[in-house]
C-alpha cells in the first residue's frame, strides 16, 4: 500500500536540507586574502564598495578579489560577504 505524501511536506523537507549547505569561505581562507590601504583612485577599478555602497576614503583598508577585474571592497564588507558566499558580488567569479 502506497501512502501519498503531500507535496508541500516534501518541499519543506528538501528545503531544510538544502539550507544547511555552507558555501562561504573559512576563516583561514579569509585571512589569506590580501588587504591594502586606499591611497588613490588609480589603484582600484571601482570607486565605491558595492556591498555597503559607501565610497572609499583615504586610509581605509580595502580588499581586492582575485577576479579578472580585481574588484575592490571595504575589507570588513567583503569578508562578511565571503563567509556566506564564495564568489565576487560583482562578476560572480569564484574566489
Amino acid at each position: 500500500m502506497i501512502i501519498p505524501i503531500p507535496l508541500t511536506h516534501a518541499l519543506v523537507h528538501t528545503h531544510t536540507h538544502i539550507s544547511f549547505v555552507h558555501i562561504g569561505l573559512s576563516k583561514i581562507d579569509l585571512e589569506t586574502l590580501p588587504t591594502f590601504v586606499y591611497t588613490s583612485r588609480e589603484e582600484v577599478v571601482n570607486s565605491d564598495c558595492s556591498i555597503c555602497l559607501g565610497g572609499f576614503d583615504m586610509g581605509e583598508m580595502l580588499l581586492s578579489l582575485p577576479c579578472d577585474k580585481k574588484h575592490s571592497f571595504h575589507a570588513q564588507c567583503i569578508r562578511q560577504w565571503l563567509t556566506r558566499q564564495n564568489s565576487c558580488p560583482l562578476c560572480q567569479k569564484l574566489v
